[in-house]
């Protein structure tokens, strides 16, 4: 079963921090760990293809505003209930990053499945490594000594269109609806998190509002925690 991408995120993280890294500025270390027969590693020599002609990040290139117009819109007008009814973990989400590229340039290992052979296909064999502690054909992508992922290209992904599954799950949405602070390493991340807005507009969303935030757990990595906090109230029922 395929994990969503805050999971594979979450899994890779970890991993990456049971191998003694994961932070910026460590990938060639850290990745030469993860590959184990790997003896070095090549990845700030790889040349990343030319960016793929689309509109990144699913529409147009555009920062969502911050502020007092901002504070009434949550997701392109989509307000807290209605998002939290529709979330899925699992599923790809239309997020409305605009030009944000801050979950490409925060230092996270990318695990790609063995499935997604138009991922695997675009993405060099010598920026692909074994996933530790996952069966034969699972690999991470890991990010460059900026903490860059390696398709990322002129501020754009360069493979948009065949980008991997744990890309086209993430949501950092997840932090603003559930209060927890994303990890202290990836501040770009937690500044994209403030920015979103959250339109808790009658009595049932302040119900669901309070009830998620009530739900998050004390312990485990912080996307860890906020999955855990929307799955609880999935569970209950959300009105």
């Amino acid at each position: 079963m395929a994990l969503s991408g805050h999971a594979q995120m979450v899994r890779s993280q970890r991993r990456a921090v049971d191998f003694g890294s994961g932070r910026t500025g460590a990938r060639t270390a850290t990745i030469s760990r993860l590959a184990r027969s790997h003896t070095c590693c090549r990845l700030l020599e790889f040349e990343p293809p030319a960016p793929v002609q689309t509109s990144p990040r699913g529409g147009a290139r555009k920062r969502l505003e911050a502020g007092a117009r901002a504070q009434w819109i949550y997701a392109g007008g989509v307000r807290f209930s209605q998002w939290l009814d529709e979330f899925d973990a699992a599923s790809e989400m239309q997020v409305p990053c605009g030009a944000c590229t801050a979950c490409c340039t925060s230092s996270q290992f990318v695990h790609i499945d063995p499935d997604e052979t138009e991922t695997l296909a675009r993405v060099p064999a010598e920026l692909r490594f074994p996933a530790p502690g996952l069966p034969n054909g699972h690999v991470v992508l890991g990010y460059d000594e900026h903490g860059h992922c390696p398709m990322l290209v002129d501020d754009a992904c360069s493979i948009y269109e065949h980008r991997p599954r744990t890309c086209r799950t993430y949501d950092c949405r997840v932090f603003a609806a559930t209060g927890v602070e994303p990890d202290a390493s990836q501040p770009a991340i937690a500044a994209r998190v403030r920015e979103w807005r959250f339109d808790v507009d009658d009595q049932a969303a302040r119900e669901d509002w309070d009830a998620v935030r009530a739900a998050v757990p004390v312990d485990g990595p912080p996307i860890e925690r906020a999955l855990r906090a929307l799955s609880s109230r999935r569970r209950t029922g959300s009105t």
